[in-house]
């Protein structure tokens, strides 16, 4: 198969500077329209979503998070004697309740479980608005394109090797893609605080994995033949596959249940959800996908060229990458704002308060 280079982009009479130049120009277009969106959707999130009902699943900007907990009682207590939320609770209020077995270990030594029940209740968190969420992943694109962007114009077709990692763009979607995961969590009916931190946090390692892959390969440039590695079964120019499958695996096990939590809702829904959850559920899956392919082929192809002392050749690759960085973020950001948040403008301007949407109210 015929190698993907930047030659393969160049026009009659036009040099490799010049496609930089327009590789720059296309960084500095991104950087317009996410601050433009930035803009308009921090707008929106101040003035049209506060006309529109909060709590309703896949449509509202507005979202009460909830925090889940158990606490402990026994049988014959008074609601006096609990707290305001375990009292609350559908559980503590049911008319059988479902208490520990009898004799279920030393009472004397251990603890005495006879005639207590474990309550499951829940405490409002905060209401979490995500066109402000949105408008935030926006804002951070513009800014770190926007340095980006001042890399390229001053060193992008410099002579090799760099003298720093080109992780700009990783460092981004570490913030970003945190915020992103945590937007679509909730639209799709994950309203636990805790839940929705451990997404943003998982998204957030998974990209530090890849910042790490990519300063290993640069390690590897810079240092050329002079560094020789044989770690793990690996060499110094496959060393950076631990960090990029590392990466891999965190981003599995963050979505994997996202997924799962879609795929139910989707099987046991009558009629069907909303087309404009699915069809973002499916784009972001792909970009969220595509991002690790593109650094895999990327990091992969840099080494080769490093291992044949081909350091043209690297530099082409890394302005391949950042290409498809630059589109991918900006095709994902705006696809998942405007998915979400368009349906949510559709919606009437009739101020009413959703009713027990399996969040935390007493009689739900």
């Amino acid at each position: 198969m015929r190698r993907l280079r930047v030659d393969t982009f160049l026009k009659a009479g036009e040099s490799k500077e010049s496609v930089g130049w327009k590789h720059s120009k296309l960084n500095n277009w991104a950087v317009l329209l996410h601050s433009v969106q930035c803009i308009v959707m921090f707008a929106l999130a101040f003035t049209e979503f506060n006309d529109r009902a909060a709590n309703v699943p896949y449509v509202s900007a507005k979202q009460d998070l909830r925090m889940t907990h158990h606490a402990m009682t026994r049988t014959h207590d008074t609601p006096e004697d609990q707290c305001t939320d375990v009292r609350n609770s559908p559980m503590f209020n049911a008319n059988v309740k479902n208490t520990f077995p009898e004799g279920l270990m030393d009472k004397t030594f251990l603890y005495n479980f006879n005639d207590t029940f474990a309550v499951e209740f829940n405490r409002p968190a905060v209401q979490v608005n995500t066109a402000v969420l949105m408008g935030f992943f926006f804002l951070l694109s513009a800014v770190f394109q926007s340095c980006n962007g001042w890399v390229l114009n001053a060193h992008a077709l410099k002579s090799l090797p760099y003298s720093y990692p080109r992780v700009i763009n990783l460092v981004e979607y570490s913030f970003s893609s945190s915020l992103m995961i945590m937007v679509m969590g909730i639209n799709l009916g994950i309203y636990e605080l805790f839940h929705l931190l451990g997404l943003c946090g998982l998204f957030f390692a998974m990209n530090l994995f890849g910042v790490c892959a990519e300063i290993m390969c640069h390690c590897v440039e810079r240092a050329g033949p002079s560094l020789v590695v044989n770690a793990l079964w690996c060499t110094q120019h496959s060393m950076w596959m631990i960090p990029h499958f590392a990466g891999w695996v965190v981003f599995l096990v963050a979505y994997t249940p996202l997924l799962i939590k879609y795929f139910v809702t989707l099987v046991c829904s009558h009629p069907m959800i909303p087309w404009f959850v699915t069809t973002a559920v499916v784009l972001e899956t792909v970009c969220f996908f595509l991002f690790g392919i593109v650094q895999w082929w990327g990091l992969q192809t840099r080494m080769r060229a490093c291992r044949e002392n081909r350091m043209d050749d690297v530099k082409q690759k890394i302005l391949m990458m950042d290409l498809c960085y630059i589109m991918l973020s900006l095709f994902a950001k705006t696809s998942l704002a405007w998915l979400l948040m368009g349906p949510a403008l559709a919606m009437s301007k009739d101020r009413w308060t959703a009713q027990c949407w399996g969040m935390y109210d007493a009689g739900c």
